[in-house]
């Protein structure tokens, strides 16, 4: 499915192996996740699909990962503690990952979609403490229209797997 690829960029965000040093986060590493994305569209269905991708951190800030179907992601991330960082999405790579939800939501209502608004609610990687484990979790509410009609949806991610440091 679609949207598989935008699980698998949200999970490679996470996974990439994040390294924090007190405050700032450092990083460098990469890593490989899978899990599950789930797509719920109000009024249409659901829909949930395997995630899978490969990912790389870069102790510069920025993140970037490749899914099974060779979709590109990229972004950046702080550090929230000293195993769990806070990604987000480049301009481009959020557009890809909106336009992905929306050509997942446009199957489960069997008419085109509009996204207006994604709101990201969480997107964080987890790493264990000897880091060699990484969890990328996401969570985004969606508004937009159906056939003309308003209305609403919750995409989330869990996907986690191997991470090796990089120095």
């Amino acid at each position: 499915m679609m949207y598989r690829s935008m699980v698998r960029v949200v999970v490679v965000a996470g996974a990439l192996g994040l390294m924090a040093s007190s405050a700032e986060a450092q990083l460098g590493g990469i890593g490989t996740a899978s899990g599950t994305d789930k797509l719920r569209v109000k009024g249409c269905g659901k829909g949930k699909a395997p995630a899978a991708f490969n990912f790389t951190v870069s102790d510069d800030g920025t993140w970037f990962a490749r899914d099974e179907e060779g979709y590109f992601f990229s972004g950046g991330y702080s550090a929230v503690s000293a195993k769990k960082f806070d990604l987000r999405f480049d301009s481009g790579s959020e557009a890809l990952f909106v336009a992905n939800l929306e050509n997942v939501a446009s199957s489960l209502c069997g008419q085109g979609v509009n996204v207006t608004s994604a709101v990201r609610q969480k997107f964080f990687l987890k790493v264990n403490k000897k880091r060699t484990k990484a969890k990328v979790r996401a969570k985004y509410s969606l508004t937009g229209t159906a056939g003309g009609e308003p209305g609403t949806a919750k995409y989330i991610l869990k996907a986690a797997g191997p991470y090796t440091e990089v120095q």
